[in-house]
């Protein structure tokens, strides 16, 4: 005679479940932190590549239009660029807003930094720093005395 048991079914005890969702949501807790550092990294390196950008916008502009401000504004992080002439005037970006960047300067007092540009692309200011943070991650741009940008 054949025994009487009641055959197995395939499958998964709630317990079982309930170990495996613990250990997934540990795994994933440890793996956000690096994740979120990662994400500023990426916000300041955008930051700093977009006043890069402007600034050679900016020399090439002003070497066609007689001369160009690029202006960077600490309250909301906006990257404007006009021509002396004023045929061009544009808002090349919004760090703040968009990417969550706070913008300071090497001189505290200064809200809005205008770096001029003359007819042959070169700038004509003093040496400028221009930081970014968001998070613990800093970087920025240095302007020296003759316009050229430094990444850091």
């Amino acid at each position: 005679m054949a025994s009487m048991s009641k055959p197995q079914r395939p499958g998964t005890t709630l317990l079982e479940l309930l170990c495996g969702l613990t250990l997934l949501g540990l795994i994933l807790g440890m793996a956000a932190v690096p994740f979120a550092h990662t994400g500023d990294v990426l916000a300041v390196r955008a930051g700093r590549d977009a006043i890069l950008n402007a600034a050679a916008a900016a020399r090439t502009l002003a070497a066609t239009h007689g001369g160009a401000t690029l202006s960077i504004s600490a309250s909301d992080g906006t990257i404007s660029l006009a021509t002396r002439d004023s045929l061009v005037t544009d808002t090349l970006a919004r760090l703040g807003p968009e990417l969550r960047i706070r913008v300071a300067f090497d001189d505290a007092r200064l809200q809005v930094a205008l770096i001029r540009f003359d007819a042959l692309g070169l700038g004509r200011l003093a040496n400028r720093t221009i930081r970014l943070r968001r998070g613990a991650v800093q970087g920025g741009v240095t302007f020296s005395a003759y316009g050229r940008a430094r990444p850091w």
